[in-house]
């Protein structure tokens, strides 16, 4: 199967599937998260910032 060019741009650079990136702050801390080839940041970043957040 060949992949368009600008399909693979959208994809990130060829990847199967786009890294996961959250960002979130709750009072005066503030926090980031990345998984690689997560998919969606909110389903796989986004619990790993809640749990940093809610530790604070």
């Amino acid at each position: 199967m060949r992949v368009r060019r600008e399909d693979r741009l959208r994809r990130g650079r060829g990847q199967a599937t786009p890294n996961g990136w959250f960002t979130a702050y709750r009072g005066g801390v503030a926090a980031a998260g990345l998984v690689l080839q997560g998919g969606h940041g909110v389903d796989s970043a986004g619990p790993i910032v809640a749990a940093v957040l809610k530790a604070s």
